[in-house]
């Protein structure tokens, strides 16, 4: 329940102190990854829809269409939340130096 109180103050942050891209990461690849299967599916129905051929060809393409989106994504969540990393990383270093200087 404190963790849905969070998500909403977070939400409704505009000073963004708090951010909120690092608990939404796994839904947003569940999600991602539920549009993919969805998208290759349709690809698979509308390719024998204009032919026996172009359905064959995409039941052949298809894994690897679904194989490239969910890569894609899984890079570009892991490139954000890297993002996020090196910021936490520099606001302990940057905390750490200005006990130091104390």
């Amino acid at each position: 329940m404190a963790e849905e109180g969070e998500f909403a103050g977070g939400l409704f942050d505009f000073t963004f102190t708090r951010f909120l891209t690092p608990k939404l990461v796994g839904i947003l690849y569940g999600l991602k990854i539920a549009l993919s299967a969805i998208f290759v599916i349709l690809m698979i129905a509308m390719g024998f829809v204009a032919g026996a051929g172009w359905g064959i060809l995409a039941l052949v393409l298809s894994p690897i269409v679904f194989f490239c989106c969910v890569l894609a994504t899984r890079i570009a969540l892991e490139v954000a939340m890297l993002i996020f990393w090196i910021a936490d990383e520099l606001k302990e270093i940057n905390a750490a130096k200005k006990v130091e200087e104390e």
